[in-house]
């Protein structure tokens, strides 16, 4: 098998160079359609002088060399080059003189040679020539940083080109440059944009550009707008160049080295050959030509003649016809009965010297061939059947107004802009639960006897409740209120007292729970604020019965998390309840449902003990809704009023509404409305126009009636070649409207 070669492709837009790797082989690395493809790209690097212009192409061949394939790097050296440049470089198919000095330093740089060059004009009159027609028709626009490059092609031929600079709107600018073409006709309502990929803000730009408007006269209505890529344009510039490489691996490129630009050769030497284009020479090295010229040697009066057949017969590009008939039965039928006709002529006879009439079969099977073609003729004349499918981009219209949706009116108020409404309640009652999340300690009270002891003169009562504090300042509670007398005084003969305290028992209980006030017996405790010289009470027997533990409880946090959850559910299946109810004529303004609680009902209250707390909620649920048609009224009318001259409305509408406030019999909207615009056709005046005309003769003028971007015509049944016209009779025609993709 013989070595694979590759190649260069350098793609130069308006401030932008772009270098890639390619090779025709069919290794599983390449496409595998059309055996050509990247084997390594480099960036997109910009540039804004002739200097920065070296600098991009050598940034971008390093970035695509160090992305290649091990086993192509060996290959790459003095890899030969193609490349693409822009429109505005080329003029009569030759390359400015100062741009051609400035590719034979890219080619001394990279220390190779040249294969050819192809204008962005050219490439995209081929790719369209492929994909869709013969007679491309667009607006092409090569965007750099600061300037823009303007071409159109107008029935497959490049009317110039003009450079614009740079403003603030790039649909000025592109509006400057068409301008300067002083064209009488409108451009073609289809816009292509060259250069990198971040192009998608500037299409949506000149698709908001009112191009149509009365005093702007480049578009018949508002053109289509599409991006091409320097990677698409790469591409394309690279299965042109496939047709150019050596046939064989013995057809090999020729080896001489040259330059670029040969001056001493002038155009007249470079000879045409059948595989010779623009930029390129079929096994030839077009370092050998002068400024990459193209040939030129074609008779001036042939060219003429051409280009006169090619104005004459124009064909309809494919991209608005699209014809299914199917004539293979018909035109064989035809063809017996012509030659039938001519046999049966052969059978007339006639005797020299006396007329003969024709045999009595013979005028039987003329009769017979004048009504079959009579009938076929009635048959084309009444009833073939057409469906003209016209394909339109339907403008959009909005507008934003305050909307009152008011109960107790019956009808739309167009001018104050109120709908009627209507209130719609539902009631809806809910359970739930969860687990508790609170704890607390229970448990039993130690509980005992004491006596108190009052060594004082005067009498004392204590109140139940009583608080008896000992050692260890634990307290307890007297169970009962108690009097107790005063304490007796003896004196003896030396005048000695002798203090006996007064005393009485009282039940006494522990004031917290837990088993640390289960005391044994003898303790002293202090009894209230008195002191013990005054007051002492002592327990003869132990204290008992004193337990605790913990337990689940309900939290003041678990009442409010079940009701927030509660609340939530409830409002969301309020809700479904009240839309579900409502009618398909009927629509439920979401913003404006209000939600009343009317009962709330716990199973447990808070530090209640248990496990698990339950919630019942009944709520009412209500809101305003509308009548779908009555919204539609006021929406059509209000849009009536906006719709331009040579548009209908359609049937897309849409309608957003955002609550502003409540009002005492309804609640005010801020209503975002619009719908499509569609172009205003007579279909009985289109009918009567193209009924009985070919088909290839419809096309200027349907592409007249306003924003129609293509069209296809539907026979039924089909016809050959020399009848194919829309029938006769009007009548027969459908016109049918679709929304442009």
């Amino acid at each position: 098998m013989s070595q694979e070669k590759i190649y260069l492709a350098i793609g130069i837009s308006l401030n932008q160079a772009m270098v890639a790797f390619w090779s025709p082989s069919d290794d599983k690395q390449l496409s595998p359609d059309n055996k050509i493809g990247f084997l390594a790209e480099g960036g997109q690097e910009f540039y804004s002088n002739d200097e920065d212009f070296l600098t991009a192409i050598e940034l971008s061949y390093k970035g695509a060399w160090s992305l290649l394939p091990d086993n192509f790097r060996n290959l790459a050296d003095k890899a030969p080059v193609i490349f693409s440049v822009p429109q505005h470089w080329v003029d009569d198919d030759q390359i400015d003189t100062s741009k051609t000095t400035l590719l034979k330093k890219v080619l001394d740089r990279l220390q190779t040679r040249a294969l050819g060059f192809v204008a962005e004009g050219e490439l995209l009159l081929t790719h369209f020539k492929n994909q869709e027609d013969d007679f491309i028709n667009l607006v092409a626009v090569d965007v750099g940083e600061e300037k823009i490059g303007v071409f159109p092609i107008i029935r497959g031929k490049i009317l110039g080109v003009q450079v614009v600079e740079r403003s603030n709107s790039i649909a000025l600018d592109l509006e400057e440059g068409l301008a300067r073409f002083n064209l009488t006709q409108t451009f073609p309502p289809r816009i292509l944009l060259l250069g990198p990929d971040n192009l998608e803000t500037i299409r949506h730009d000149l698709l908001a550009y009112p191009w149509v408007e009365p005093e702007k006269s480049f578009f018949m209505h508002l053109p289509k707008v599409e991006i091409f890529s320097y990677q698409t344009i790469l591409a394309m510039l690279i299965d042109r160049a496939k047709e150019f490489l050596p046939d064989n691996e013995t057809d090999q490129l020729p080896k001489t080295k040259a330059p670029l630009i040969s001056s001493d050769l002038s155009p007249s030497s470079v000879e045409k050959t059948p595989s010779q284009a623009l930029g390129f020479v079929k096994n030839q090295d077009v370092a050998s030509f002068t400024n990459f010229e193209k040939s030129k040697t074609t008779d001036s009066a042939d060219l003429a003649g051409e280009e006169q057949l090619a104005q004459e017969d124009l064909p309809v590009p494919e991209s608005k016809k699209m014809f299914r008939p199917d004539w293979v039965k018909a035109t064989g039928f035809l063809n017996k009965i012509k030659m039938s006709w001519r046999s049966r002529l052969n059978l007339i006879a006639r005797v020299p010297g006396k007329k003969k009439s024709p045999p009595k079969p013979v005028i039987f099977l003329l009769l017979i061939m004048a009504f079959i073609l009579l009938g076929l003729f009635a048959v084309w004349w009444y009833f073939p059947k057409a469906e003209v499918v016209l394909s339109v981009t339907p403008k959009y219209s909005e507008d934003n107004i305050s909307l009152l949706v008011a109960t107790g009116i019956s009808q739309v108020d167009i001018e104050k802009k109120i709908i009627p409404a209507h209130q719609t309640t539902v009631t809806v009652k809910k359970s739930d639960s969860l687990n508790t999340s609170g704890e607390k300690e229970v448990g039993d009270q130690a509980s005992g006897q004491v006596t108190i002891y009052n060594r004082t003169k005067l009498k004392k009562t204590f109140e139940k409740g009583t608080v008896l504090v000992n050692s260890e300042g634990l307290q307890f509670l007297t169970e009962e209120e108690i009097i107790i007398d005063p304490a007796s005084i003896d004196v003896d003969d030396d005048y000695n007292e002798t203090v006996t305290p007064a005393k009485k028992s009282v039940a006494v209980k522990a004031e917290k729970i837990g088993s640390d006030y289960n005391l044994s017996s003898g303790q002293e405790f202090e009894v209230a604020s008195f002191i013990k010289e005054n007051f002492v009470a002592k327990n003869e027997q132990s204290f008992s019965g004193g337990a605790s533990r913990k337990v689940k409880v309900v939290s003041e946090e678990d009442w409010q998390d079940l009701k927030e959850i509660l609340l939530s559910s409830i409002k969301d299946q309020g809700e479904k309840e009240i839309i579900g109810q409502s009618s398909s004529d009927e629509e439920l303004i979401k913003e404006s449902l209000t939600f009343t609680l009317t009962e709330e009902e716990f199973s447990h209250k808070p530090d209640e003990e248990t496990d698990q707390l339950s919630l019942t909620l009944t709520a009412d649920l209500s809101g305003l809704a509308y009548w779908k048609k009555d919204l539609d009224y006021l929406i059509e009318k209000l849009l009536d009023q906006q719709v331009p001259t040579g548009f209908v409305l359609g049937e897309e509408k849409q309608a957003n509404f955002k609550f502003v406030k409540e009002q005492e019999n309804g609640a005010l909207f801020n209503l975002n409305f619009g719908a499509s615009l569609y172009p205003d056709i007579n279909e009985d005046e289109v009918k009567n126009k193209i009924a009985g005309r070919k088909i290839d003769t419809i096309e200027d003028y349907l592409s007249l009636l306003p924003s129609i971007d293509s069209f296809e015509v539907i026979l039924v049944p089909p016809m050959p070649d020399f009848l194919l016209t829309l029938p006769r009779r009007a009548a027969n025609i459908t016109i049918t409207m679709t929304v442009a993709e």
